[in-house]
């Protein structure tokens, strides 16, 4: 796999919506590294509100969060017509066969696993790059 060119992002507006304060900053400060523009909230009804206002490209999404979590966020998302073509991605620390069928069967187009790797947001990066929200199974 390619690595990840600095503006990998460029001009894409991604939501990160992550209730872990140190985990949202590395991860706003990597994506605005990569070009994007960010947006962060800290659960899913602030993520809902930021998707509102805001119409990103991409979503990253924690699973376990207070408030709202994110598997009933991407429900929620994936009811509004609106967000169809948003590529909604699930960054957790929950890897097991059932947590990826969770987040697939949900509406999530993918599923990566804290610690984020380059690698993977690479692989993002080019899926958005390329237009594409085809779901993945699992």
């Amino acid at each position: 796999m390619r690595s990840v060119k600095p503006r990998a992002l460029r001009r894409r507006r991604v939501l990160l919506v992550e209730d872990d304060a140190e985990i949202r900053d590395i991860l706003v400060r990597l994506l605005a590294a990569l070009g994007a523009q960010v947006v962060a909230a800290a659960d899913g009804l602030e993520g809902l509100e930021h998707l509102a206002r805001w119409h990103p490209d991409m979503v990253l999404c924690d699973l376990a969060m207070p408030i709202m979590g994110g598997l009933e966020f991407a429900h929620r998302m994936r009811q509004d017509p609106r967000y169809r073509n948003v590529l909604l991605i699930a960054v957790t620390g929950y890897n097991r066969q059932a947590d990826l069928y969770d987040t697939w069967s949900t509406g999530f187009d993918g599923h990566l696993a804290k610690p984020i790797r380059m690698p993977a947001l690479a692989a993002l990066a080019q899926r958005l790059e390329g237009g594409r929200a085809a779901r993945e199974t699992p």
